[in-house]
């Protein structure tokens, strides 16, 4: 039997390569994106990097509290913030010797900048006026950046793979024996928030090794009767893994409240904004530092890449885009590659280059297609949780205030403008719901079957 020149046929001509481990990618089998053991303090010059953090963690409050303790806390955040602005310019050479060390700088670097610069009041702000990093933390965080191949600004791999400490030094990275390092607020609702994920990202490093396997088949192979079965029993368990990462994100309601979530957590995070662009003195930091976001999680792009997962509508495919879809940011999800630590970028390339296409080659083969629409149904039930945690935890959290709140300065900041004055997707108000639902609605459109067609799960 011919098969049509599109699809597998086209993925099998491409030139053979070598297989590469996930280790070639700093990915563990055990650990998956998050490092085998927690990052190494800094030490030597750069330990006045991790005191300021220790000091920053014990005394800091948003600067858009009114409360009468923030407001008495004003006075030692101002003269810590004094302290930052004196600190030495340190050059950050030694700390490239050792990757793990230029993580650990980046992680403290950057809570310390979204410390530095959240913890200023915000009536000490003109409209349109940039917020200033000082050079004793803009020069390192670029350097550092520059070398991981990352923003220079707070992401998901520093709140999330680079934020936990052992309870027991001596035993292992598991979740009994983990703890958050470094929070904000303080609150045990914060450290639920990041643990959550942090289940999630070891639940997934199962799914990194299938994947892997899979990207390193030769497409001699492909066709083969125990490829195909090996593909079957993979895609088999990728449907129940992803299925567990669901109910991993169902944990969460219980354990974070969404008003503190809003309102004490995610304030924190926000980045350069058009209403207060940041300034990195004496460096060039660019001009897309978001701040961290779910989105840039390496595990969930790797899940969309190995299941040919089409956000950018650059296929045709049923059902067609809606009017919203077509309206939301579908450049999103490529952008967040940014913030990704350069070598998990790589693996994510790798996936994407792979000879063998696994959404081709059930296109190609009628026995896995089943297999593979179930896993893209997975895929698309734990999206639709994930948008009715984003409507309750940003969209309706943040509609909560009555208004003069003096909380609205705080909320006007955090609803962050794209470059053509738009909201940008993602951050808030109704556009999160219509990125969320452009990415659950190409997720639905990758199926091969007719099932394919079903209309959108109501929220």
């Amino acid at each position: 039997m011919l098969l049509r020149a599109s699809g597998w046929v086209l993925s099998c001509r491409r030139r053979a390569r070598v297989p590469r481990p996930l280790s070639d990618f700093d990915v563990d089998a055990n650990t998956g994106f998050m490092p085998r053991r927690p990052l190494p303090k800094l030490r030597g010059e750069f330990e006045v990097w991790e005191a300021a953090l220790r000091r920053a963690s014990e005394t800091i409050v948003l600067g858009s509290y009114e409360s009468e303790e923030a407001v008495q806390k004003r006075a030692s955040a101002s003269a810590w913030r004094k302290v930052i602005e004196q600190l030495p310019v340190l050059d950050v050479e030694e700390l490239t010797r050792d990757l793990r060390h230029l993580q650990r700088a980046h992680y403290v670097l950057a809570y310390l900048i979204h410390f530095y610069v959240h913890s200023i009041p915000i009536g000490e702000f003109e409209p349109g006026a940039p917020i200033y990093i000082p050079r004793p933390l803009a020069a390192p965080m670029t350097a550092v950046a520059r070398h991981l191949r990352m923003a220079p600004v707070l992401t998901y791999a520093d709140t999330i793979l680079w934020n936990v400490e052992k309870i027991n030094e001596d035993g292992p990275l598991t979740m009994d024996n983990l703890r958050t390092e470094t929070l904000f607020s303080g609150t045990e609702d914060e450290s639920a928030f990041y643990m959550s994920q942090v289940r999630c990202e070891l639940r997934g490093a199962e799914l990194l090794s299938i994947m892997i396997d899979i990207a390193n088949l030769p497409p001699a192979r492909a066709r083969d009767a125990a490829t195909v079965a090996e593909v079957e029993g993979t895609l088999r368990r990728l449907t129940g893994d992803i299925d567990e990462l669901t109910e991993i994100m169902k944990g969460i309601r219980p354990t974070c409240d969404p008003h503190v979530f809003y309102w004490q957590i995610r304030p924190w995070f926000v980045g350069s904004s058009e209403e207060h662009p940041w300034v990195f003195e004496g460096a060039d930091a660019g001009d897309d530092l978001l701040g961290p976001s779910g989105g840039q999680s390496s595990l969930m792009h790797a899940i969309d890449v190995f299941l040919h997962i089409d956000h950018e509508l650059r296929f045709t495919r049923t059902p067609a885009p809606t009017a919203e879809n077509r309206e939301a940011d579908a450049s999103f999800m490529r952008r967040m590659w940014r913030y990704m630590p350069g070598s998990h970028r790589e693996f994510l390339q790798h996936l994407e280059q792979a000879p063998v296409r696994v959404r081709d080659l059930a296109e190609e083969t009628p026995v896995l297609r089943d297999a593979y629409d179930e896993a893209v149904a997975a895929l698309k039930r734990l999206r639709d949780y994930h948008m009715r945690i984003a409507v309750l935890y940003v969209v309706s959290a943040g509609r909560s205030l009555p208004p003069g709140c003096p909380l609205s300065a705080m909320a006007r900041a955090m609803e962050k403008k794209g470059p053509d004055g738009s909201r940008s997707k993602g951050t808030g108000g109704s556009d999160v719901s219509a990125l969320l639902k452009a990415g659950r609605d190409a997720t639905r459109r990758a199926m091969l079957k007719a099932t394919c067609s079903m209309p959108p799960s109501l929220l």
